[in-house]
């Protein structure tokens, strides 16, 4: 093959962006056929002035889109090129701000992708998963999506820093989804669960036990999170027996900031009888944190959590929680996609879409 030419010199987190770019762009230059061997990690490293790492990254996003083939112990080879622009592509975007092998396996990112590309493969669709530091460069990322000529591009809303981004891809003109939480006017496809019912159904359970004290630990830059703590407040406060005795701001929905939440809620006079925490990870945290300090769940302190993701039933004791089906989100984006953006359709159709998806309580041994 003849020598690549040599990127520009730019900030790092874009570098593999344009070695990405270029090496696809030499595939077009040199006509390569399918089955041809490409560039190896060390001649990309030579002739375009790239690490190690930014080779890889190039490599692998062209590989997860299907365009090589990495075969072990062989090299990298060429596979197919996209749909060309203008013609009906099969391609769906998902966005994503971590690694492929971290969305696959995540509690809650794992079951929605797994039934998501189920669905696609039924419709003959490519998923691609696109990661990148969304944000950060807008006018780069827009374009990187417009290269894709996809047919539609999903996109987790996980946090109000997003929301900048979700209305400046609006402007594409590709049919967009936005899951997770709900945005307030968005013309676009929005699937979200009920974390009013959520909430509601929480403080319901604590009622019914004759819990008259009890906190939430939730994190606040998450819309879900908010939206679960207000709604558990609310209902406690429709109780006359039951009394809020603490709501903890957590940091994320990570285990570490569940057991990191407990001393607050555990200082404070009165003290909680039940705990409600915004995710099943901060309620596994908290356990162990109360386990730590000598009391026993549900006896001392009753725990519930949020999400029933697969783990939840094998821990000891099972936790209590408020289920969200995740694998039929993933359904009903894959039927979204199918059915509004890869059909000839009026666009005011696809922009109305929006489905609240209904969750439930599973009572297990922490309440």
């Amino acid at each position: 093959m003849s020598r690549l030419r040599q990127i520009s010199t730019i900030q790092g987190h874009a570098k593999y962006k344009q070695a990405k770019q270029e090496i696809y762009q030499h595939i077009l230059r040199t006509g390569a056929k399918p089955g041809d061997k490409v560039c190896t990690e060390a001649v990309l490293m030579k002739d375009l002035g790239i690490s190690v790492t930014t080779a890889r990254r190039a490599l692998e996003e062209l590989v997860r889109e299907g365009i090589l083939d990495r075969r072990v112990g062989k090299g990298t080879f060429f596979k197919s090129l996209p749909v060309e622009t203008g013609k009906a592509s099969s391609t769906v975007l998902l966005l994503g701000h971590q690694s492929w092998q971290f969305l696959r396996e995540d509690v809650y990112f794992g079951r929605i992708i797994g039934a998501l590309g189920e669905r696609l493969r039924q419709a003959g669709l490519r998923q691609v998963v696109l990661i990148n530091d969304w944000g950060h460069d807008p006018e780069t990322e827009l374009e990187d999506i417009r290269n894709h000529n996809p047919a539609a591009i999903i996109y987790s809303y996980g946090s109000d820093n997003s929301r900048p981004f979700i209305l400046s891809m609006l402007a594409l003109g590709v049919p967009l989804m936005v899951y997770g939480n709900r945005l307030e006017g968005l013309q676009a496809g929005q699937i979200y669960f009920d974390e009013q019912q959520g909430g509601a159904l929480a403080a319901q359970h604590f009622s019914e036990r004759g819990y008259q004290t009890v906190a939430t630990i939730a994190p606040q830059h998450s819309p879900a999170g908010r939206l679960r703590q207000e709604a558990f407040a609310q209902a406690v406060a429709d109780h006359p027996s039951m009394h809020l005795v603490g709501n903890i701001t957590a940091a994320g929905y990570g285990e570490d900031e569940g057991y990191r939440c407990v001393d607050g809620l555990m200082a404070k006079n009165p003290r909680p009888r039940a705990i409600f925490c915004g995710g099943d990870l901060l309620a596994y945290g908290a356990i162990k944190r109360l386990e730590e300090l000598g009391l026993c769940v549900p006896q001392d302190v009753a725990v519930m959590g949020y999400g029933d993701f697969q783990v939840s039933s094998f821990y000891h004791p099972q936790l209590t929680t408020i289920r969200m089906d995740l694998e039929q989100m993933g359904r009903q984006i894959g039927r979204w996609v199918e059915n509004k953006a890869c059909q000839p359709g009026k666009e005011e159709e696809r922009s109305r879409y929006e489905r609240k998806l209904p969750v439930e309580l599973l009572i297990r041994n922490t309440t």
